[in-house]
């Protein structure tokens, strides 16, 4: 075999696996490879410096985002508990998707109980709940439904209620009356209570008016009451939600956020 064989014999590029803080910074020739461990990004030694080839992707809880100040620009994390993509953008994590958009974040089917809660969920600047329920054939009272914010049971709630034609204002109430539904006229026959509810789920000014909003009205087969709109007075962020009736019921509740 002669020398005219060989065109060039390519160098070996050294490669290093290990956390970014640990990444050598001499005895190193540009086109070295390194992979940090604890960022998920490839890196490149340009003779001065590393520098990233690759970006960070991952998923998980929302609170479990990778600090912003590891990573390069462009690296993604898609939050798994609130829907939302995130993106590393000028230094900062930036929401990508669900702008504007409802995501779900429960849906529940109860069966032969009075209170459901949803507890512990990411602060959205809007929450629906979307209810279609029915109630105990055995009731002896009406079928009232009810809903805490935060677990409060405090008389931190004002609302506007319509019974038939005449509207009333209750204040100072331990929790919003979101419907109430007259008890069943036979034992064949389930009544039940349907709507959506609108609220904002951010602190806001407890001076603003319609914190609450029922949309179309919260209602039953045979309706009394409904309630239009209302107020929490405490001024938090709201993550939980309670919802409870006077008598069992079963059915689907649907709980949604929408962040602007």
């Amino acid at each position: 075999m002669s020398n005219s064989d060989f065109e060039s014999i390519p160098r070996l590029r050294r490669v290093i696996y290990t956390t970014y803080g640990n990444f050598p910074t001499s005895g190193l020739a540009a086109g070295d490879l390194a992979y940090a461990t604890d960022r998920l990004v490839f890196y490149r030694w340009n003779s001065a410096a590393w520098q990233n080839v690759t970006v960070h992707v991952s998923a998980g809880l929302f609170a479990n985002r990778p600090a912003v100040a590891t990573l390069p620009n462009g690296s993604q994390y898609f939050s798994t508990d609130t829907n939302v993509f995130y993106q590393v953008i000028g230094g900062a994590w930036a929401s990508v998707s669900s702008a504007g958009v409802w995501t779900i974040i429960e849906t529940v089917t109860p069966s032969n109980v009075s209170t459901i809660s949803f507890a512990t969920f990411t602060a959205y600047d809007m929450i629906k709940i979307i209810i279609s329920l029915s109630f105990d054939t055995g009731a002896t009272s009406d079928h009232t439904i009810q809903l805490r914010l935060n677990n409060d049971a405090g008389n931190n709630y004002s609302y506007r209620e319509v019974d038939n034609t005449t509207i009333a204002t209750i204040a100072a109430a331990s929790s919003l009356v979101l419907g109430e539904s007259e008890r069943r006229i036979n034992a064949n026959t389930r009544y039940g209570i349907s709507g959506e509810v609108i609220l904002q789920g951010k602190a806001v000014d407890t001076a603003a008016a319609c914190r609450i909003s029922v949309i179309g009205g919260v209602c039953g087969l045979y309706p009394r009451k409904k309630m239009i709109n209302g107020d929490y007075t405490t001024n938090s962020n709201i993550t939980e939600l309670n919802i409870l009736s006077s008598t069992n019921f079963d059915g689907n509740i649907s709980l949604l956020g929408l962040n602007f």
